[in-house]
Parts: C-alpha cells; structure tokens; sequence
C-alpha cells in the first residue's frame, strides 16, 4: 500500500474516530413529544429511525444516536423506554458540535421498547 492510500484511508477513519466513544448527555423533558420512532431490523443490523416531522435521527446496533445534518426538524432531546426492566431515559440529541453523533449507554441502547423526540 502506497502512503497516499493510507493517508487517504487514515483521513477518511478520523471522524469516526471523534465520535466514537463521546458519551450522550442525560437530560429530562416537559410536554409532548414531536416525534416517535419505529423499528426496522435486517439481515443481521437493526435501527429506530424518526418517523414524523421531516426529523433525520436514527439509534443504530452500534449504540451510536446519529443526527444527520442539514435536517429540517432537528432534535434537542431523544427519551427511551425500556423493554425489560421498565423506566425511561432521555438524552440530549447530538448536534453539529457533537458532529451528529453520541454514544447511548448499552443498557438502554439494546433494550428499547420505544423512542420519542423533543425540540
């Protein structure tokens, strides 16, 4: 492998590599949500994408929440329900200075019983 290559490949890992790990803030949250989420699992991969308001935030098996930018609706805080264990747990959505993504904790990352969004 040539230097440019892997200078190349180099430059295209480093902003993976600036998200990964940066922890979701926990936050609380008053009044209604503006959006809800649903479920699509594949061969092997799951996701819960927003479904409502034009929102483009999206809980993925890597336990990374990921808010693609430019993005009509953004969202300030997501909240999730527990399948197993019960409780909820909100946190503040990523924005462009946390480069669209934070890290959801494990716990509540792999046991969702359903999401909500809040401006």
């Amino acid at each position: 492998m040539r230097l440019s290559s892997i200078l190349s490949t180099s430059a295209l890992a480093a902003p993976a590599l600036a998200i990964a790990g940066v922890p979701c803030a926990e936050t609380t949250v008053t009044g209604d949500a503006i959006t809800g989420f649903r479920f699509s699992g594949y061969w092997c991969t799951w996701e819960w994408w927003s479904r409502d308001k034009f929102t483009q935030v999206k809980l993925q098996e890597d336990c990374v929440l990921r808010q693609t930018w430019p993005n009509v609706r953004p969202l300030k805080k997501v909240c999730i329900r527990q399948k197993f264990g019960g409780g909820d747990k909100c946190f503040v959505a990523p924005d462009l200075v946390a480069l669209g993504a934070c890290d959801i904790p494990g716990g509540w990352c792999t046991n969702v019983e359903n999401m909500w969004g809040w401006e």
